[in-house]
């Protein structure tokens, strides 16, 4: 039987999520069953013939995919008309405010399904009377009530976790009953609905919240949650994925910890990855038990923002986690949260699962603690970007061989000064397992294009293992706009799978990334530098011969600098704009009194001026003309002197892909993507060193015949011109 199924997925006839989401097990299970360790229990040997029976696999893949497809349907609507209504008919400002009292009212009705109690959807005669809306708001809050508890209740609510609801008004109430009726809430009895209901839920929520994007917080997107949490808990051996899943003796594994948790989803997803697994390692029974355990002593999530951390609580107590370590803190202020940061988490963190926020800004006391500031750095900076703190905390808290991974902006991985100091500070102290670059478009639908990464690295001073640097081009989702919004639309394929298989060694051939021996020269982290190129380029960069040509070999980098203002009335400016197809320079005369302030470079004939903006522009080309010595260009261009190679061959060299393919790897920013022009000088050139020769007599008879052309053209037109203005004479048109 297992054969066949094997074989189902090896054709693709079935895939392994598929057949999780028809048993409500884990993928995991599956691949136990695949695998041998473990086999399906008796029961389910029927359903697995029906499911390899080749006349139903076709109408049971559509079927799963129908009632997945309604019920998102479903919740999605739910979601949206619950925020209008309130927004519409409650007190609220903003629609963000609504979103806490949704959550309340969903936090309630899932508790009462789960409880096998009847729900608002079967409550009769909504708003009708005060004395049945009186009912169905103290329905409300008795069941959050009784989720919540009343400890958490005084340490993150107080008084508010009430909802807001008033027995007057009888629109709001009657459109709340009318929404929940629209959904088939037996379908949450199930872990895989679950699972959908926590997509559909995070989905909703990173679109809804505006104001929180203003303090740098982005929802994770589900499908970048769920591959770190892969790739996390399948950091752990084997016994210690034993001690996380068992009921009594998880307590022992150490903390997994969300520094800054936005709404829970990292520690949910967790939860919902390893607890089909303890359901079938140690029954229902103690499933329950483990979950209690789980929230008292392993979770642990803290956020600054209020709002958000109520968010984390509601999504605990909707699978029976105690919000035991559920803290409003400020991740990053020491001093204020010793106790926490401190005392209870440094050196006690086995797992940490982050999002961190990006871009504000700590200064003066704040920094005493930090050893980037005082330490690592040689001069201490007036202030740093919560970012580059974030990834020292980490290491702090980890327990030695503990893993973090983290969403990071490609800035902790390329840029120089505080963040390479940072780099040398913490390498050390970790090894660096994996580092994979997502898509610019990752976050766009919740509003910004910051180009990120995910970093997985263990605390050890131990460097046994080589790193992996993947890149994902495709996330599963592409973000398109409809009228004001940007909307997720979901891909047919994704790279994560394969490259959570690279990263785990289950595949034999690399396409996504690579294995790199990572040592202290590493100047940059970063998987676009690492593994943009593909092996056999690597290799032959690596391994040069003799007849091999590096640009250095043949030009040298020149910085001639000069204030026009200071020595010329007027010169001839040449920006990156002026470089032509065809590897020509135009240029144009201003007066140095509006002298751009990039305009520094002193160049000459026989020059090649390369763009360091946007490299894959390839705007490359040479100074032909034999001009006065007041030639300025931009800074926003390389200035490559040739030495034994003509100018015009140069250009073409540098405009090979190869070439352009080896200049993006060095690419740093996303808005204004750029290259340091020292890199030109590690180039490798397409060509063999005896071939030089050739090609440069040929070059140098083009120019020639390109300069015989421009002083016939110069030529032309001058005579062109004093025959206008001859004629406009004779007319008295002057």
């Amino acid at each position: 039987m297992i054969e066949k199924l094997y074989k189902a997925i090896e054709d693709k006839r079935l895939t392994v999520n598929e057949v999780s989401d028809y048993y409500h097990v884990n993928p995991r299970t599956v691949k136990r069953w695949l695998s041998g360790e473990t086999k399906p229990k008796l029961e389910l040997q029927y359903e697995l013939s029906e499911l390899l029976d080749e006349n139903k696999i076709d109408n049971i893949r559509q079927k799963l995919k129908e009632e997945n497809a309604k019920t998102t349907q479903e919740f999605d609507n739910l979601l949206k008309d619950l925020r209008e209504s309130f927004y519409r008919w409650g007190n609220y400002s903003s629609r963000n405010e609504a979103l806490e009292e949704l959550s309340k009212l969903l936090l309630a009705q899932i508790f009462l399904i789960k409880e096998n109690k009847e729900g608002f959807d079967k409550f009769k005669n909504c708003g009708t009377s005060i004395e049945v809306n009186n009912n169905f708001i103290e329905l409300i809050n008795s069941t959050i009530y009784k989720v919540l508890g009343e400890n958490v209740i005084t340490r993150l609510f107080d008084s508010h976790y009430k909802i807001t609801l008033k027995n007057n008004q009888n629109e709001l109430i009657r459109e709340i009953c009318s929404a929940f009726k629209k959904v088939n809430w037996a379908n949450l009895n199930t872990i895989t609905r679950l699972d959908l209901f926590n997509e559909i839920f995070g989905r909703f929520l990173s679109n809804s919240f505006v104001e929180e994007k203003e303090m740098g917080q982005y929802l994770t997107p589900i499908e970048m949650t769920r591959f770190m949490v892969e790739l996390s808990l399948n950091s752990l051996t084997n016994k210690e994925r034993d001690t996380l899943t068992h009921p009594i003796n998880c307590r022992k594994f150490g903390y997994i910890l969300d520094p800054s948790s936005g709404a829970g989803t990292f520690l949910i997803e967790v939860v919902h990855k390893l607890l089909p697994e303890v359901i079938e390692k140690h029954g229902k029974q103690q499933a329950i038990k483990w979950l209690e355990n789980l929230g008292k002593y392993v979770l642990f999530a803290i956020d600054k923002s209020k709002r958000m951390i109520k968010l984390t609580a509601f999504n605990f107590c909707l699978l029976g986690l105690p919000c035991n370590n559920v803290f409003s803190i400020n991740s990053l202020d020491i001093k204020t949260n010793k106790v926490i940061l401190k005392e209870k988490l440094e050196g006690k963190v086995r797992l940490i699962l982050t999002n961190p926020p990006f871009g504000a800004e700590f200064n003066g006391n704040e920094l005493l603690k930090y050893k980037l500031f005082n330490t690592w750095t040689g001069r201490p900076p007036k202030k740093i970007e919560s970012e580059l703190l974030f990834i020292e905390k980490y290491v702090d808290w980890l327990v030695p061989n503990g893993n973090c991974v983290s969403v990071v902006p490609d800035s902790i991985l390329t840029n120089r000064g505080l963040y390479y100091d940072l780099r040398r500070g913490i390498h050390p102290n970790i090894e660096l397992n994996a580092v994979i670059s997502f898509p610019s478009e990752t976050f766009s639908a919740a509003g910004t294009s910051t180009k990120t990464s995910v970093i997985s690295f263990v605390k050890t001073d131990k460097k046994l293992n080589n790193t992996y640097f993947g890149i994902c081009t495709n996330i599963g989702y592409k973000v398109i706009t409809k009228g004001s919004n940007k909307v997720k639309v979901a891909t047919d394929t994704a790279d994560l799978p394969d490259i959570l298989n690279e990263i785990l060694g289950h595949s034999t051939v690399l396409i996504n990334g690579r294995f790199v021996k990572f040592d202290d020269s590493f100047h940059r982290w970063d998987a676009n530098y690492h593994a943009s190129l593909k092996e056999k380029e690597y290799k032959k960069i690596n391994s040069l011969n003799e007849s091999d040509v590096l640009l250095s070999d043949v030009a040298e980098l020149v910085n001639e600098r000069i204030d026009p203002r200071r020595v010329f009335k007027e010169f001839r400016y040449i920006e990156i704009s002026d470089i032509q197809a065809n590897g020509l320079i135009l240029s144009k005369v201003i007066p140095s009194i509006d002298a751009p302030s990039r305009a520094r470079k002193q160049v000459r004939k026989g020059d090649v001026l390369a763009s360091t903006v946007r490299p894959e522009q390839k705007k490359i080309g040479y100074i032909l003309s034999e001009i006065d010595n007041n030639l300025i260009c931009t800074t926003g261009l390389a200035v490559l002197r040739p030495k034994g190679i003509n100018p015009s061959l140069l250009v073409e060299l540098l405009k090979s892909d190869f070439v352009t393919k080896q200049l993006l790897r060095n690419n740093i920013g996303i808005a204004y993507p750029a290259i340091d022009e020292n890199c030109f000088l590690e180039v490798l050139l397409p060509i063999k060193k005896h071939q030089i020769e050739k090609f440069n007599s040929k070059a140098k008879d083009i120019i020639e015949k390109r300069i015989h052309l421009d002083n016939i053209e110069q030529s032309f037109k001058k005579e062109v011109n004093d025959s206008l203005n001859e004629w406009f004479a004779e007319n008295k048109l002057v």
